[in-house]
């Protein structure tokens, strides 16, 4: 009994030093962090993170730039429910864009910092979400005195950027879709195909994917088929010759960041997701029901940047619908070795992508 709770004393001692050397390191980088943001602001940037009141409910935005005269760039992260890697978390995480632009990162509602557990399910749905990230960008345009700004749209945050690109073309210098989504069922429908393809000789795969029925997936339905999805790498692509998305290193930079309470961490990576992935049924379903095949006509400049072997924003149908639109200005930029997540390699390529617009 007595070497019983001598090794249990032992474990609790040891996790307990892990815990408050792991919060000594946190704060050690935070001090870092914000020293480089003291000499920032000292040489003519900003880096400041603001509460707003947005859509009747309190949201967080994070202005990070190293010159206030350079234009800016509005980025909507992905998920729902998940701002990593472009959300309020991201001061300094990214010189080579806030050395050209400044960078607004913006936690949306339910997401991060902009997390309430008192928020109203029914205001979880697109048309909420673009109305929040219109107003964080005439907020920008006023505050900044800005006549227009680039906007940044990521996988969900494409939902509600090619509305605003499409709504409001006056507002901005251009609309930069990664990982772009067009025609959800239609996605799913070629994922299905796909799977059968790659599976053709595993007859307990092909019964697992003929179970799920025909798209559109919803549910339970819909995390099954994402699993296989997951499973055979059209979310995170990987081969012997390529290594796979770093995902906990694009989410982890939020662990460090001065800008985030311990609090803002847990809902960032679970009550914030779980509130908006799976408590939002309908926002899930309007995700779902996502169809932009009658939207081609912009005027403002288009740039789509995906991944090759993207199957959950299909990559041929982000490729056709490109062909299809019509815009003062329009380029596709391909992420060769990835899917719906891009890999460290393909990750600066959208990071270059990004830094070498000029429609200003």
């Amino acid at each position: 009994m007595k070497l019983a709770m001598k090794i249990v004393l032992f474990v609790v001692i040891t996790l307990v030093s892990i815990f408050l050397l792991l919060l000594l390191l946190r704060e050690f980088k935070q001090y870092q962090i914000n020293k480089e943001s003291k000499r920032i602001i000292q040489n003519g940037g900003i880096s400041e993170v603001k509460e707003l009141t947005i859509g009747g409910i309190s949201q967080y935005i994070l202005v990070d730039g190293q010159n206030k005269e350079n234009p800016f760039i509005i980025f909507l992260h992905g998920g729902p429910g998940q701002p990593f890697p472009f959300g309020v978390s991201s001061r300094n995480q990214f010189p080579v864009i806030t050395e050209k632009f400044n960078a607004v990162y913006f936690d949306q509602r339910g997401s991060g910092k902009s997390y309430h557990k008192n928020i109203d399910l029914k205001s979880m749905n697109v048309e909420q979400f673009t109305s929040d990230a219109n107003e964080v960008i005439d907020f920008v345009r006023k505050e900044y005195n800005q006549e227009k700004v680039y906007l940044v749209g990521m996988s969900w945050g494409s939902i509600i950027g090619l509305h605003l690109a499409n709504r409001y073309p006056e507002k901005f210098f251009g609309y930069i879709g990664s990982d772009q989504i067009v025609n959800m069922k239609e996605s799913q429908v070629l994922g299905k195909q796909w799977l059968k393809e790659i599976a053709k000789d595993d007859q307990e795969v092909l019964d697992k994917i003929e179970s799920l029925g025909e798209p559109p997936y919803y549910g339970d339905v819909e995390s099954k088929y994402s699993d296989l999805i997951n499973k055979h790498y059209g979310f995170n692509y990987k081969d012997d010759q390529t290594k796979g998305a770093n995902i906990l290193k694009l989410a982890g930079r939020s662990l460090v960041s001065p800008d985030y309470s311990l609090k803002d961490i847990y809902a960032g990576f679970f009550s914030g997701a779980t509130f908006s992935l799976i408590d939002s049924k309908e926002l899930q379903q309007e995700i779902i029901n996502t169809n932009y095949n009658d939207m081609r006509i912009f005027k403002t400049s288009i740039y789509l940047i995906q991944g090759k072997h993207d199957k959950v924003a299909n990559f041929d149908l982000a490729k056709d619908y490109f062909n299809r639109i019509e815009a003062p200005k329009k380029k596709f930029i391909t992420l060769e070795n990835s899917a719906h997540m891009p890999n460290e390699e393909d990750f600066d390529v959208l990071i270059e992508s990004i830094v070498q617009l000029n429609d200003h």
